[in-house]
């Protein structure tokens, strides 16, 4: 599934696409997320629960150290979106989430500063 749930800093879910690495829904409750889930993305009432429970429990989607602090899917999603699109983009999603610069973790920063050094082609 392209799609992922990503728990916000601000205890709100956003919907992250792996296929555009960006957000496409972004601020939702618990139950507008659940809802989102059910109508939008045609999850199965009986497995919501396992695709919304990882981002509840902070899965990482794929092999990372856990700092414990429940942002490690945000942390993941945040990086191909700063590498994909630049930090002004990062900026533009903080902004529409109504979070401020402090939300962009350091390594999407780092990752956006190594791909604007790279030689061009």
């Amino acid at each position: 599934m392209p799609n992922f749930f990503v728990k916000q800093p601000d205890g709100k879910f956003a919907v992250f696409s792996t296929v555009v690495d960006d957000f496409h829904q972004m601020g939702m409750s618990k139950d507008e997320a659940l809802e989102y889930a059910r109508d939008e993305m045609r999850i199965r009432p009986e497995d919501i629960d396992a695709v919304f429970g990882k981002a509840l429990q902070d899965e990482p989607f794929w092999d990372a150290p856990d700092r414990g602090d429940g942002l490690n899917r945000w942390r993941q999603a945040m990086v191909p979106l700063a590498i994909s699109h630049g930090l002004q983009t990062v900026s533009d999603r903080l902004r529409e989430m109504g979070l401020g610069e402090a939300a962009i973790p350091a390594e999407a920063t780092r990752a956006a500063e190594e791909v604007r050094q790279r030689p061009r082609r």
